[in-house]
């Protein structure tokens, strides 16, 4: 399975040209562009507002059918779309191999890759596509073994991409009229309508930018909401392991030939540690803010969907006045909108809550995963023993909010 970015015409080119290429090679490979034909219906006003988020869980459902039916999974990073980074974090929690594929220069100016996108892979992203092929040819054969205890929500949306599977053909309009009382469905609608689940105690993972003072300051906010509330806020730049390392990173050594050595090592910390509090925690926080959604939020996002979290969306940008709603892939995730409000988010995660049951939360990681949050809790424990380092890219600030 390629996921590729699939929203103007030479992406779609690219992909297929990817596709193609491994097919020639005796590989079976094969790329699903029905989220490219979702946004193609809404930019044309085919669609009507009320069904998107409809098909694009009918999108997701397919792909989830197709990654549990791959041997592997090959992500195309060029231009880091949103969609394959979610899709690629939804296949690693269910034990499928991930590749990762960039032929993209921009890294040449920023010191490397984000440590979330870099941990899905024990393999450097290729950048030639014969070294790929090679790869591939090399493990055939490797029947890949995906988790055998499924969340409750990926069980049902993959027998629901079995379906979708057989009527691609369709138009929107007619997929969606045939799958809109769906059985798999039926749990968004509950988060809709429903009662609320009982709310405090329990974990929240707070996902999002953590790269400069106002990213800092607005995570802790979102974690400051849930901690009135009684319930335990991992912030990955509070409790993880970048305090200890994004203030070094950011100085003069980042990215020279002294720091490259160790930065495998680095990368690795960083996953396992926020793998194993993701798969700790009871709910899932996503922080949309900014120019771009950032790519590990977006890896934690999939990752946290294929293990059964209820996932709130949080969206106070006003950026998002000229793009419009969000990536349709993230809109399939949760059962609700964005909030627009920090402080509604308690709420959009009861409400999330009451589309799962407890199946879902008897989810328990396995293979790759397993092995991550297993690695996540020794490098926690050794973190535990250091002196926490000042955040100093706040320090200077304290005391000078500016009055409107």
């Amino acid at each position: 399975m390629v996921f590729s970015p699939q929203y103007n015409e030479e992406e779609r080119k690219s992909g297929l040209r990817l596709v193609n290429f491994l097919s020639a090679a005796g590989l079976h490979a094969h790329c699903s562009f029905l989220d490219a034909r979702i946004a193609e219906g809404i930019n044309a006003a085919a669609i009507h507002p009320y069904d998107i988020p409809l098909l694009a869980r009918l999108s997701l459902a397919l792909d989830i059918h197709n990654i549990l039916n791959s041997d592997c999974v090959v992500g195309i990073l060029d231009g880091e779309d949103e969609g394959v980074l979610v899709k690629l974090g939804i296949a690693y929690i269910l034990g499928i191999s991930v590749y990762l594929f960039k032929n993209d220069v921009r890294a040449t100016f920023a010191a490397g890759e984000n440590s979330m996108v870099l941990g899905l892979s024990p393999r450097k992203p290729f950048s030639d596509a014969k070294k790929l092929k090679d790869a591939l040819i090399k493990r055939r054969g490797e029947k890949c073994k995906p988790a055998e205890r499924l969340s409750a929500v990926i069980e049902d949306l993959a027998k629901l991409g079995g379906e979708v599977k057989k009527h691609l053909n369709a138009g929107l309009a007619a997929l969606a009229e045939r799958f809109r009382e769906s059985p798999a469905l039926a749990r968004f609608k509950a988060a809709e309508t429903g009662e609320l689940a009982a709310f405090g105690g329990g974990r929240v993972y707070c996902s999002g930018p953590l790269f400069s003072p106002c990213e800092h300051r607005e995570m802790q906010k979102i974690a400051n909401i849930f901690e009135a509330e009684g319930v335990f806020a991992y912030l990955p730049q509070r409790d993880g392991a970048e305090p200890f390392i994004i203030g070094s990173m950011a100085g003069p050594l980042a990215g020279s030939l002294l720091v490259k050595p160790f930065l495998r090592k680095i990368h690795d910390v960083i996953f396992c540690v926020d793998v194993k509090e993701l798969l700790s925690s009871d709910y899932f926080i996503c922080n949309l803010n900014g120019r771009f959604y950032d790519e590990g939020a977006m890896v934690e996002a999939g990752m946290a969907f294929a293990a059964g979290k209820p996932i709130a969306l949080y969206l106070n940008d006003l950026r998002g006045v000229f793009i419009g709603g969000v990536h349709t892939v993230l809109a399939a995730l949760s059962p609700l909108p964005p909030a627009q409000n920090a402080e509604m988010l308690t709420l959009f995660s009861a409400r999330a809550a009451a589309a799962y049951d407890g199946k879902d939360s008897g989810f328990e990681a396995e293979g790759m995963a397993a092995a991550a949050a297993q690695r996540g809790a020794k490098y926690l424990k050794l973190l535990s023993s250091l002196k926490k380092p000042e955040n100093k890219m706040l320090g200077w600030l304290e005391g000078c909010d500016e009055k409107e």
